[in-house]
């Protein structure tokens, strides 16, 4: 027992006998002082203290990643998108309740003062028993607590930091600044730092630490607690590092799976379910580059987002081409996919400015570029080709020698053959045609292979037999007057083939065969066989060729549109065709009458009103034709599409067994029972109506607004009614009656007269039979208008239903679907993340109405839409070969109940087009096959570099033969300045490819800048045309005649096209205002200075500026920008040869030239020898002879001297 004045304290009797009070009385060594020491003092605690101290300043100083500002991107329209800032960080920023320095005040000072006050002051004065090491444990406690507080936070936040609620408050935002979606409007750059990575907040996990201890002190109380730190201090930090390490693996754990719980929800809902296939597809163009080629509708997307997920990280830069409409779907797969939202891929395009692109480049991950944008980029070396690390080009097959693309690439591997590329394709049929495409395009595209997976590929082909849907084959048979029809109009096209075939000895007889007829691209491919020599063909060729497209065009209607909407096609066509100089020659057959009749009577027929018989016209005479007349009488007929019975059939029929399964559990989910898809809005909101009104009701409220029109029509005309031919009075009697309400009245329209027709339509009703379209009826007349739509409006059609719902007392009120899919982003959901919600109150006995375009907007690919609808029957009301393989894909990766309905017309050329395209890609297919097999591709694939390129024409142009080897060859000029809005055409990627450096810039002036005299402005033939109608062609020639001294009009043929303007017949001898030659002509005449340059195509348009710019000296980059804009200039930069120094004044110039005496040959000369108008006219006769001549210095002497 040690006596209470001893001074030997708890902790050393707890560590053993003192030494100096030690019975043996050995001394310890020197080193087992320090030990005592080290352990008194609780050295390895406060060391370990200061370690994470050191760690967290070291997390601290780390530069946060700058994550882009989420967003929320709305779609206008096609061609604008808006910008809105995350409804989550719209929040205003709450003032702090308790400030950063009452925190640490409260926390760390007021504990430690009352320690020391504890150990230090009161023993002083009353007499209590503290041990004097208290405050050293009690320190130590608390060092330790905030310290590793401090380091789990900052780890935190640089790893999983997210942005405050309160991000734009804190960084000074712009909110008077309207933003563009990518321009960081913070003012305050500590406040945006800060904002990104401030959560988790470091006051909570500051607070908790210290409320840990002092909580922990005030239950133990002060000696016992001090007590239990001397005894286990050392437990008490293995604890401390122990719970550390546990904290880390759990950050850690977090950060693999998810960076951001906000977007698990978005995730998950569209999780993608790689297939076996897939992952193989992947793996394999990962191994090496090439080009991938899929069947349509096989996943070719999903393997491109996969891609892009690979390669979304800061730490390399990846640029995608040609997917810049599809930038929308591949970001939401890419979610899909796990990504971090901050690291989703950015579209790169004209709305960014320069400074902006060059951030994003440095930050790195992947860009859908814009091709254009992207090599003026590369030229301009505004971007390094050696930091690309790949690219990956969407739609391969659009990779030719003239392409934008075949540019990139080629700027891409002269200065980086490290990176990789890769190329997706899923036309199969585009990519076999032509001689050798797929080497020409394995050549641009600086590869060596080429992946194929057609639907017949084993691996595909076993993934998705597995798990094939329940399809039902339903056949529809044509009606006889449908059938008249579809025989007539085949009959019609191959008598225009025939016709053709005679008319000229261009086209291979191979080519001309029905089954190649029916095929969507017979008319281009026609026509491009025909281009070279379209200019020697006779008018009747030329309208033959159109028929085809006529008659194609109206197969194609024949089972789509309804029989009012496809007469009246036929009416206004032959109308309108009636009109032109040189008819349709199928119009005078007797297939296009039969055509005609039949169309008619699918409408009405005229019958005698006593037997009830067809009457025919023509048999009516003069001499008795108004007795029989008045006997005739006009009969309704109107025809239904026999698919809209099958399709009622396949609704009762679903409707029947999901009420016999009472599937409550996908009621509840809210997925549609049934989804219909169609080809296009028209019959989109034709089955709408049908379902809504029924058959014959629909028709005939079609046909009244037909009649209305007609009488409309006809008054219009003007003349006596009875000059009109029988069938035409008949007509506008039945408008008359319409109008009046006798042929049927508004009663007639809704259900109250009890008739079978209106109880069916009201049952079609009730049976919850709404639908989904992305326009109502009113917007597809707008959209349609080369045929008349005889439809009711949306909101007719809405009050008709509402009332139908009254009449039947429907206890349970339902809204009708207003027919639009909408991305739905509410102000309490993360931005980003939008999800189809069908607004439809009662989701039982749906039926979703959908396009087969409608199906791929909003960013969603087809599998993804089927994912967020998840239908139990889907019904193609129209054939789509490429959805009926996402309905597969969709299936084996939902392994859930589906049936399919595949309607289609029996022997009609719909089904034959649908089989021809199933048998094209097979066929395309196996020819790949066998290329691939036969593929001859050099061992090098790369160009020769540009060095190489500009040493062999050192050689090439040294025109000089006789100067020896020592004689210096002159060297031509290899600069081009090209204005950079002809980055679309393919010449700029051919002045490259031949070994000209091409320098793009902005031009006022001129397309082409050859040297500082030359400035040429390239037509294409359309554009000329245009230039010319318009007169925008005479100001562009009089601003090069301005500042250039040779003005240049290149005129560029296409390729494979007639080197024709016009026909020869066309030519008159006269001038004509509306003849382009003569437009041609009068510019020559009012411009002599204008040289006119005529080119075949862009390699044509190659050699002659190579040609041209033989002994000229390079054009100045600088000096061709600033002319036009009204910058100064020097001497040097204003061209030798050019009007374009800041010391002329261009007014006075226009003046000088219209003085008498002075030409295009002597007012530059003029120009050099006096300042001013002023000077000219106060010099003698001498001095303007010597000047300009005798005969033009006395014209203009004589001229200033005259009286006025």
């Amino acid at each position: 027992m040690v006596d209470d004045g001893d001074d030997v304290d708890e902790y050393t009797l707890m560590m053993g006998s003192s030494p100096e009070l030690s019975s043996t009385g050995e001394q310890y060594s020197a080193r087992s002082g320090l030990v005592r020491r080290f352990n008194e003092l609780r050295a390895l605690e406060f060391g370990c203290t200061l370690v994470m101290f050191s760690l967290a300043l070291f997390f601290a100083c780390i530069p946060v990643q700058q994550r882009s500002i989420p967003n929320v991107e709305v779609q206008i329209n096609a061609t604008t998108t808006v910008w809105s800032r995350d409804p989550t960080l719209n929040a205003k920023m709450h003032p702090e309740q308790v400030t950063t320095e009452t925190l640490v005040f409260f926390g760390v000072t007021v504990p430690v003062v009352v320690n020391l006050l504890m150990n230090y002051v009161f023993p002083t004065a009353l007499k209590v028993r503290l041990v004097p090491h208290d405050t050293r444990d009690f320190l130590l406690t608390l060092a330790q607590s905030t310290s590793m507080s401090e380091l789990l936070t900052e780890f935190t936040k640089n790893l999983t930091g997210r942005f405050r609620p309160s991000f734009h408050d804190m960084c000074g935002w712009q909110y008077d600044v309207v933003w563009d979606g990518v321009t960081n409007l913070c003012t305050d750059p500590a406040g945006d730092k800060e904002g990104r990575k401030s959560f988790p907040s470091g006051h909570t996990s500051f607070a908790w630490s210290t409320m840990l201890v002092l909580t922990t002190a005030a239950v133990h109380g002060i000696v016992h607690f001090n007590l239990y730190l001397t005894v286990t201090s050392d437990h008490i930090t293995i604890l401390f590092f122990t719970w550390f390490l546990y904290r880390m693996a759990q950050q850690v754990e977090v950060v693999d799976l998810s960076v951001d719980g906000d977007d698990a929800q978005a995730i998950s809902s569209l999780a993608a379910r790689w297939l076996p296939y897939e992952r193989d597809v992947v793996e394999e163009l990962y191994a090496q580059d090439g080009v991938l080629v899929m069947g349509r509708g096989l996943g070719l997307l999903r393997v491109l987002a996969s891609f892009v997920r690979l390669y979304c990280s800061p730490r390399c830069l990846v640029l995608c081409l040609n997917a810049n409409e599809q930038a929308a779907t591949l970001r939401r797969l890419v979610l899909a996919l796990g990504l971090d939202r901050r690291l989703l891929p950015r579209v790169v395009d004209a709305r960014n400015n320069l400074n902006e692109r060059q951030q994003m480049y440095k930050r790195g991950g992947v860009f859908f570029v814009t091709a254009r944008i992207l090599v003026v980029d590369l030229l301009s070396n505004h971007v390094d080709p050696g930091i690309i690390s790949g690219l990956l080009v969407n739609d391969a097959h659009h990779v030719t020698e003239t392409s934008i693309e075949a540019f990139i690439l080629r700027l891409y591997r002269e200065r980086n053959r490290e990176g990789f590329i890769k190329g997706f394709c899923d036309d199969s049929v585009a990519l076999s045609s032509g001689f050798n495409r797929v080497e020409q395009v394995l050549k641009h595209l600086y590869v060596r292979n080429v992946f194929l997976y057609p639907r017949f590929h084993v691996a595909v082909n076993s993934c998705l037999e597995k798990h094939q849907p329940e399809v039902y084959e339903i056949e529809v048979a044509f009606s006889p007057s449908m059938k008249i029809m579809q025989e007539a109009l085949l009959v019609a096209l191959e008598a225009t083939v025939k016709e053709l075939q005679r008319s000229t000895k261009s086209l291979d007889a191979a080519d001309l065969t029905m089954d190649k007829a029916l095929a969507k691209s017979f008319s281009s491919f026609i026509r491009r066989q025909l281009d070279p020599l379209w200019h020697k063909l006779p008018a009747k060729t030329k309208q033959l060729v159109g028929d085809l497209s006529t008659l194609r065009q109206l197969l194609a209607y024949l089972p789509r549109y309804d029989a009012i909407s496809y007469y009246s096609f036929l009416m206004s066509y032959q109308t309108m065709n009636g009109q032109q100089r040189f008819p349709s020659p199928w119009l005078f057959t007797d297939a296009a009458d039969r055509l005609l009749t039949a169309a008619k009577e699918r409408l009405y027929q005229l019958v005698d009103s006593t037997t009830q018989k067809p009457v025919n016209l023509r048999q009516i005479g003069s001499s008795n034709g108004g007795k029989t007349a008045d006997n005739v009488e006009l009969k309704l007929v109107l025809e239904q599409n026999p698919k809209w019975d099958a399709l009622k059939e396949i609704l009762d029929e679903v409707h029947d067994e999901q009420k016999k399964k009472q599937n409550k559990e996908k009621m509840a989910a809210g997925g549609a029972n049934v989804l219909v898809m169609v080809k296009e809005e028209r019959t989109c909101a034709q089955l709408r109506e049908f379902l809504a009104l029924g058959a014959q009701e629909m028709m005939r409220r079609r046909f009244g607004h037909y009649l209305l029109q007609k009488e409309a029509t006809l008054k219009q005309k003007g003349g006596n009614i009875s000059s009109l031919g029988l069938e035409q009075r008949l007509l506008l009697e039945a408008a008359s009656k319409l109008r009046t309400d006798e042929l049927y009245t508004e009663d007639d329209m809704t259900p109250s007269s009890g008739s079978k027709r209106k109880q069916k339509s009201a049952k079609t009703k009730k049976r919850g039979r709404e639908e989904s379209s992305q326009s109502s009826y009113s917007d597809v007349q707008e959209h349609t208008t080369e045929v008349s739509s005889f439809g009711i409006s949306s909101a007719e059609l809405e009050a008709i239903t509402a009332a139908q719902e009254i009449s039947e007392q429907e206890s349970k009120a339902k809204m009708f679907f207003d027919g639009r899919l909408r991305a739905s982003r509410s102000q309490n959901q993360p931005s980003g993340t939008p999800n189809l919600s069908l607004e439809v109150v009662d989701p039982a006995d749906s039926v979703v109405l959908c396009t087969y375009e409608q199906a791929t907007e909003h960013g969603y690919v087809a599998s993804a839409f089927l994912e967020d609808l998840m239908p139990t029957c889907i019904v193609l009301y129209d054939p789509d070969m490429a959805f009926i393989r996402e309905v597969e894909v969709f299936h084996a990766s939902h392994i859930a109940p589906l049936e399919i309905y595949f309607m289609m017309y029996d022997e009609s050329t719909e089904q034959q087009s649908y089989l021809s395209e199933i048998q094209r890609e097979k066929r395309a297919f196996d020819k790949l096959i066998h290329q691939k097999a036969h593929l001859m591709m050099p061992a090098n694939v790369y160009d020769l570099p540009l060095h190489m390129k500009l040493r062999q024409q050192t050689v090439e142009y040294s025109m000089d033969t006789r100067t020896g080897g020592r004689a210096k060859s002159h060297r031509a000029g290899v600069k081009v300045v090209v204005d950079v809005r002809e980055f679309r055409s393919a010449l700029p990627s051919m002045l490259h490819k031949e070994g000209l450096f091409v320098l793009p810039v902005t031009l006022e002036i001129g397309d082409y800048v050859l040297s500082p005299e030359i400035c040429v402005e390239r037509k294409s033939i359309s554009d000329l045309f245009g230039s010319l109608n318009s007169g925008r062609l005479f100001n562009q020639a009089e601003s090069m005649r301005r500042f250039y001294k040779t003005p240049v009009l290149l005129i560029e043929f296409t390729q494979g096209k007639a080197f024709s303007l016009q026909d020869a017949s066309e030519l008159g001898p006269e001038i004509s205002a509306t003849n382009i030659v003569s437009k041609l002509t009068l510019l020559i005449l009012h411009f002599p200075s204008l040289r006119i340059l005529w080119s075949r195509s862009p390699h044509a348009t190659v050699d002659l500026f190579k040609i041209i710019k033989k002994y000229q000296d390079e054009p100045d980059m600088e000096a061709a920008a600033a002319l036009g804009n009204g910058l100064l200039m020097d001497d040097k930069a204003s061209g030798e040869g050019g009007l374009a120094s800041n010391y002329y004044n261009t007014s006075s110039i226009d003046v000088l030239k219209k003085l008498p005496g002075i030409n295009e040959h002597n007012f530059r000369k003029v120009l050099a020898s006096v300042k001013n108008l002023a000077e000219l006219s106060r010099q003698s006769l001498d001095e303007l002879t010597e000047l300009l001549g005798k005969a033009n210095g006395k014209k203009l002497h004589t001229f200033f001297n005259s009286r006025a």
